[in-house]
């Protein structure tokens, strides 16, 4: 009898862990392609201050495609071939920003309100880097939502991220 209990207080306190497990694990992805981002924005700053340090006329854009299953991104500087700005990032391009296969999708949502409809989600998003300071073009601060979804409906985890145009981020 005592045995059935100490079993039964395992398999209690191993139902209660594993779906935390789970869910963690899924943040963990989330949080992953949500610095992969941060990453490709910083580096893109530094190329674009570095161009004007030159006196290169080029202006460096990031390209998102696949906002709406695994994104990645894709870098271009306007006065160079891409041979070259894969040279200088030292990786080939597109640069995955997604996570591992255990999310079925990754979502890169533009703006800060909730998703109602994923169909209006853009599949592509982009935007460019001021010629002299570096900072990103327009002055607007870019708002992204990540969502690790199981299904077309639902999502798991929801993460917002807000890149600045100095190039600081917040991560709440």
């Amino acid at each position: 009898m005592e045995m059935l209990a100490v079993m039964l207080l395992i398999l209690t306190v191993l139902g209660m862990g594993v779906p935390a497990m789970f869910a963690a694990e899924r943040r963990s992805y989330v949080n992953q392609a949500m610095q992969s981002l941060i990453e490709i924005h910083n580096k893109c700053q530094k190329l674009q201050r570095e161009l004007a340090a030159r006196g290169d006329p080029g202006i460096a854009k990031i390209e998102i495609n696949f906002a709406k299953s695994k994104p990645e991104a894709t870098v271009s500087v306007s006065s160079w071939t891409s041979a070259k700005t894969e040279a200088w990032f030292g990786r080939k391009f597109p640069l995955p920003i997604h996570a591992d296969e255990f999310v079925s999708v990754v979502m890169l949502v533009p703006g800060p309100d909730p998703i109602t409809n994923f169909a209006s989600v853009p599949d592509d998003i982009s935007w460019t880097y001021e010629r002299q300071t570096g900072f990103i073009q327009g002055g607007a601060a870019l708002n992204f939502q990540f969502l690790a979804i199981r299904g077309l409906t639902d999502y798991k985890v929801k993460r917002p991220l807000t890149i600045y145009p100095q190039g600081y981020s917040e991560v709440p």
